[in-house]
């Protein structure tokens, strides 16, 4: 998840005009999007909708645009501008996290896992440090693994009862609903291994973004990248040599790994310039195409 960028400072001309995300109250990350919704969609689908998805979903939402809120209020040094939607987005926050809460007790059940996420994210916008690879796995790996509470939510709880497990796993495998092209896995195994996919989708594009935009000039940066994407390419082809997933989805990884490397050599070399503009669409193309691929053989 890319952090907003660092205001401008206030003219103090009493006309002037400000955006939304300018203020705070609308997130202007926009490749961020697809990272929030995507997962916890997908956990809803794959584990069947229930009527506690709803403050949820709500929820995880609003809790969005208070993550762009505080870190911009941070970020501009606890600025006054931003406090407001700050206070806005922490009571509708609260008011929602108790609706969710009343609707599906359970759900505490994972506020330690979150706690430590949003603790250090914190930490880290604090210190100005909200632009490092450790910030954005940290946000990924928050975004990605509510899929997997709404898939705990949607099939009612059912873990193993094996204590020493730090995130639940069903025993048998069947019981639980969502299953891969071939029904070969199933249950937590499946869904575990959609997070895993998403994971690595959503959190190789961090790199690469950062190799067309801030790091364009950064060989480690784009040596990270390609090796990135060459290891989750090399993933998808274990995977699909296993029938865990299909030869779809390492296709798209292929794909995702030229991708790495065609933008920003393209760049150094033949002097093309790639706009945000068009690294986002393509984004939302691979998205689309990584979901899709996770049912294909």
């Amino acid at each position: 998840m890319a952090a907003p960028q660092t205001p401008a400072k206030d003219t103090g001309k009493p006309g002037k005009k400000r955006s939304l995300s300018a203020r705070g109250w609308v997130p202007d990350y926009h490749g961020a999007w697809a990272m929030v919704f995507v997962p916890i969609t997908l956990g809803i689908i794959i584990g069947g909708f229930v009527p506690a998805h709803i403050p949820f979903y709500l929820l995880w939402g609003v809790g969005y645009f208070c993550f762009f809120a505080l870190t911009k209020w941070f970020v501009a040094r606890r600025k006054p501008l931003y406090a407001t939607p700050v206070k806005a987005y922490v009571c509708a926050c609260a008011v929602l996290g108790i609706l969710t809460l009343w609707s599906a007790p359970k759900l505490l059940l994972w506020a330690p896992w979150f706690a430590i996420l949003i603790i250090t994210t914190v930490i880290l916008i604090r210190e100005r440090k909200e632009r490092t690879m450790a910030a954005r796995g940290i946000t990924v790996t928050a975004g990605v693994l509510v899929g997997a509470v709404t898939y705990d939510l949607g099939t009612g709880f059912q873990r193993s009862s094996f204590s020493l497990l730090p995130v639940p796993v069903d025993t048998h495998m069947a019981a639980l609903s969502g299953h891969n092209w071939s029904s070969s896995v199933t249950g937590w195994k499946w869904m575990w291994l959609v997070c895993l996919v998403l994971l690595l989708y959503f959190f190789g594009t961090v790199p690469v973004v950062k190799t067309v935009i801030r790091e364009r000039r950064s060989t480690p940066h784009l040596v990270f990248s390609i090796v990135f994407h060459a290891l989750a390419a090399a993933f998808a082809l274990v995977s699909a040599l296993l029938g865990w997933t299909g030869w779809a989805l390492f296709a798209v990884f292929v794909a995702l790994l030229a991708r790495s490397a065609y933008f920003p050599l393209t760049m150094r070399y033949q002097g093309k310039k790639w706009s945000a503009k068009t690294i986002g669409i393509t984004e939302i193309v691979f998205t689309a195409l990584v979901v899709i691929a996770l049912w294909l053989p």
